[in-house]
């Protein structure tokens, strides 16, 4: 979870300061305190050309979700989320230390992915897809407004969306997981930041190659 973090914060090869180790320590400490890991998903039946899913009348007939569904019957919509505890402790440090505000916002942000990771591995699913949120690789951030709906997240996880459709609190997420083709990996080609990213830049990925 800490190798994640750093890359949020900018790490790649660069040697890590004994301060930095300790504060690190104390933030991870921190987070998993107040986080409170809360998820919930249900399975629906896809239909191809175009993609959708027609119990709940979701278009998902965009190329990058095409791609990664082409060979599956079904998928899951997930949505997990570390709860407001967490958000309202690091705006606490924002008030006066800068620094460990930063390193506790990308350790939570590593620790929703790995809490989520950890979740979808006990669904005991042989054959999956990676997990796709909805706001990269060209599919639209509004697509999570109906998944919300559909999975009542503000009823079950405490999740609400703003106007803008990002989640609240922030240390949340929502996702979808093929059912049936593991063969799917993440890439950086349909990505909306591949020709601005830091992450390339540095000659890396924002994610955890297999």
């Amino acid at each position: 979870m800490n190798e994640q973090a750093l890359k949020y914060l900018g790490y790649m090869t660069q040697t890590i300061t004994p301060e930095m180790e300790a504060m690190m320590e104390e933030c991870t400490k921190e987070v998993e305190k107040y986080a409170e890991f809360k998820a919930v998903y249900e399975t629906f039946t896809l239909a191809h050309r175009p993609l959708s899913i027609p119990a709940i009348d979701l278009n998902l007939d965009y190329p990058a979700l095409n791609g990664l569904l082409e060979n599956c019957s079904q998928c899951i919509l997930i949505a997990c989320t570390l709860g407001a505890g967490l958000e309202r402790r690091i705006r606490y440090y924002g008030k006066f230390d800068q620094a460990r505000m930063i390193v506790m916002d990308a350790i939570g942000s590593a620790y929703v992915e790995a809490q989520c990771d950890a979740f979808e591995k006990n669904l005991n699913l042989n054959q999956r897809t990676y997990r796709f949120c909805p706001g990269y690789e060209q599919t639209p951030l509004s697509i999570n407004r109906k998944i919300a709906k559909v999975l009542e997240i503000h009823k079950k996880i405490g999740v609400e969306l703003s106007e803008s459709d990002l989640m609240i609190p922030q240390k949340s997420m929502i996702g979808i997981i093929g059912i049936g083709d593991s063969n799917h990996k993440k890439t950086c080609r349909n990505c909306i930041l591949k020709e601005n990213c830091d992450f390339k830049r540095r000659n890396t990925r924002c994610y955890k190659i297999d």
